[in-house]
This record gives structure tokens, C-alpha cells and sequence, in this order.
């Protein structure tokens, strides 16, 4: 392995270790925290509206664009 792939393989694991589990919500804390249907989330992964990761068969959703989403979705209801 030379250097390069080794300092990025450390980072990355690092990154990856110090990922929190609160910077991600499951599908149903996602759809009680927009107040919107069940299949909504999967809609928005979709169409790149939101960032997702797989563990197993579930998908996770990054709070920050569920905050994001929240966010103005408040300014468009002003």
C-alpha cells in the first residue's frame, strides 16, 4: 500500500469512527419530524433531496437536511 492510500484509508476511518449516530435519523423519525407520510422519505432520497446511507436493509437520513428541509419549509409557510 503506498502512503497516499494509507493516509486516506486512516482518514476515512476516522471520519467513519467519529460519526455520531445522532447525525442520523431513521425513516420514521425523519417522517414524525416533517410531519409527512411514510413513503415521503424514500421519495425525497430519490430525488436527491436528501443524503442516505444504508445499514442493512434500512435506510438512515442525515438530521442536517432534515433540518434544512424543516427550515424551509417554515419560511414557505410565512
Amino acid at each position: 500500500m503506498s502512503i497516499f492510500s494509507t493516509r486516506l484509508s486512516r482518514r476515512c476511518y476516522d471520519e467513519l469512527r467519529d460519526r455520531r449516530l445522532s447525525d442520523w435519523l431513521n425513516t420514521k423519525q425523519t417522517y414524525d419530524d416533517l410531519h409527512i407520510s411514510e413513503r415521503k422519505p424514500h421519495t425525497l432520497k430519490e430525488r436527491g433531496k436528501i443524503w442516505f446511507s444504508h445499514i442493512g436493509r434500512f435506510s438512515q437520513f442525515k438530521s442536517s437536511d432534515i433540518t434544512r428541509l424543516i427550515v424551509r419549509a417554515k419560511g414557505a409557510g410565512q
